[in-house]
């Protein structure tokens, strides 16, 4: 399976069999985007990266990055402990995030399935959705974070 052979190659890069893998998904406005709808910035990575290497404590974790603007995770998110995958399938991408033991979800359904699949701890972006957004119409935040999510804004 592709996406198995996508994980063992990043913990044969890292030489390490025990890391604590974190799925993260960036999502990025495409043309069929609400021009409402909030990206989440990269201060909102960096500080959810800070946050589960506090929670993961003396594991070492490895941020395994996927989305649908790679060049932007390449861009602007790296770190000795920052992996972002090739380019490949959308569904090669989720079952490697899904395959993690933890997550970070920005914005939409992608992310915040393979985050709850992971089953570990999960952090989002605490500004989804902004009130003004079509995504907020009927949007009940207790019903789409399960509670023991934690949130972390920007």
């Amino acid at each position: 399976m592709q996406s198995d052979k996508m994980i063992q190659a990043i913990r044969h890069r890292f030489n390490s069999s025990d890391l604590e893998l974190v799925g993260v998904h960036v999502r990025q406005r495409d043309k069929y985007s609400n021009p409402v709808t909030l990206e989440a910035p990269v201060s909102f990575f960096n500080n959810a990266f800070a946050k589960m290497r506090s929670l993961l404590g003396g594991s070492k974790a490895l941020f395994v990055v996927a989305g649908n603007n790679l060049t932007w995770c390449r861009d602007n998110l790296k770190g000795p402990d920052i992996v972002v995958l090739d380019d490949a399938k959308a569904e090669v991408h989720f079952a490697v995030l899904a395959s993690c033991q933890h997550g970070v979800v920005s914005i939409g359904t992608f992310g915040w399935w393979s985050a709850w699949l992971s089953g570990g701890h999960v952090i989002y972006y605490v500004r989804f959705p902004i009130p003004e957004s079509t995504e907020a119409v009927g949007f009940v935040a207790e019903d789409y974070y399960p509670t023991h999510w934690i949130p972390v804004d920007h």
